[in-house]
């Protein structure tokens, strides 16, 4: 009896070789063009955190977490004004809960941008409904100004009425375009140059018996001709039109369509911020309120993706507080009580950053890209000096001490980009700059 062998075991690494998968993790990691679909991305113009951010920020819901003071509301307004600047359709609206957003930091920041930039300049001149270019940088800043519409509200169901108003916005343009487009094929169709069509006539052998019913029978015919040709149709005969007609209708062409100005479409949302509208009711009904957060979130993830919209939630971060052990009464025979805390996760890459994000318990679910933007020391002898008998991660707050902007990417659900950083100043102005 023949005993059947067995096939021999192999390892998966010996059917692909080294390089192929080296290949497929730099496609999955580096072909950001093939996830992106060709869409541009809003970049900062600053080296360092470009790269970080893959080239720039892409569409959907990015969460911007920050100290209180520090630098991530710049970064958000840097943001904002980038995406402005790089398309003359795209207009920004800016929900704010705190009163923090100030027009004034807005127009500045874009201000700086143009005097730095001559290219720009020239290319927001030719897009102007005017034209001109004689346009001085601060008529263009207030052009791009106009298009960024700021909604003060308070709570957090003013939050969700500012974010419906968008929603209806980009709704209602959508229509728009859709009868528009409807309209020019229906003009099409209506305006294509046709000629005369006559209608099929019977043809009825007389009998030549009955010239009773021969004469019926072309009264019946010239009343079908009579009543299938339309008005329309009579001017085109030479007989019936009329010279005055010819000279009318040739004096009327079909006039050229007027350019008007570029129809413009919210690209931008900033909302400053989440936790403080919704901290009331976190108090009152934490469960609630943590399913109103998660329903808001998941509304506002769709509508980043169907409208192609890039949306920034400011959320605060702050440093945890050390538990304090509850007064006890001394006892004999009773042992202190230990106090078993978890404490939270750090974010940050830097041993020195304890910022922790608020929210966390829902916000990183739904965010496709989430940053801490802090301020650190620049160099080792800056460092040396700031934490210097300073154990709670602040840093001591020294004159003398360089701080540089920090943005890491703490979570990215795309391309991995977890751990990336890079960094930055921000001038009086409130522009962003390399290091």
């Amino acid at each position: 009896m023949a005993v059947g062998l067995s096939a021999e075991a192999m390892l998966a690494e010996s059917l692909v070789s080294a390089e192929e998968v080296q290949g497929i993790v730099d496609a999955i990691l580096d072909g950001r063009s093939i996830r992106d679909g060709g869409k541009e991305r809003v970049s900062l113009g600053v080296k360092s955190v470009d790269e970080a951010l893959g080239g720039g920020l892409r569409e959907g819901v990015v969460s911007v977490n920050c100290e209180r003071g520090g630098d991530g509301l710049d970064f958000s307004l840097n943001v904002l004004a980038s995406c402005l600047l790089q398309d003359a359709t795209a207009t920004a609206a800016v929900i704010d809960t705190a009163g923090n957003v100030d027009v004034l930091r807005i127009y500045s920041i874009i201000v700086s941008r143009l005097n730095v930039d001559v290219d720009l300049v020239q290319s927001l001149r030719s897009s102007t409904d005017c034209g001109r270019q004689d346009v001085g940088v601060e008529e263009l800043a207030a052009t791009v100004l106009d298009r960024v519409s700021i909604m003060r509200v308070f709570d957090f169901v003013g939050v969700m009425e500012a974010v419906g108003e968008v929603k209806e916005g980009l709704e209602g343009r959508k229509k728009n375009d859709a009868s528009k487009e409807h309209d020019e094929v229906r003009m099409e169709v209506v305006t294509e140059p046709t000629g005369p069509t006559e209608e099929p006539r019977e043809r009825i052998i007389a009998d030549s018996e009955g010239e009773e019913e021969d004469e019926m029978l072309f009264d019946t015919e010239v009343a079908k001709t009579s009543s299938s040709i339309p008005v329309q149709r009579l001017s085109v005969e030479p007989n019936v039109t009329s010279p005055a007609a010819t000279t009318a209708t040739a004096a009327t062409p079909a006039q050229p369509k007027q350019p008007g100005p570029p129809e413009t479409k919210t690209s931008f949302m900033l909302i400053d911020s989440l936790s403080h509208a919704l901290s009331s009711h976190l108090k009152k009904d934490f469960p609630r309120a943590t399913n109103l957060l998660t329903t808001f979130l998941h509304s506002l993830s769709h509508l980043t993706r169907t409208y192609s919209l890039l949306a920034l939630i400011q959320n605060p971060a702050s440093v945890p507080r050390d538990p304090v052990p509850p007064h006890q009464s001394p006892s004999i025979n009773s042992e202190p009580q230990k106090i078993h805390r978890q404490p939270p996760a750090p974010v940050s890459i830097f041993a020195s950053n304890k910022l922790i994000p608020a929210l966390g318990h829902v916000l990183p679910v739904y965010v496709d890209m989430g940053l801490l933007v802090s301020r650190l020391p620049r160099g080792k002898l800056d460092a040396k000096y700031a934490y210097a008998g300073d154990e709670t991660g602040r840093g001591v707050k020294n004159k003398g001490v360089k701080m540089v902007g920090i943005v890491e990417v703490v979570a990215e659900r795309w391309e991995g980009r977890g751990g990336a950083w890079g960094a930055f100043v921000v001038s009086e102005d409130g522009r962003m700059g390399d290091v």
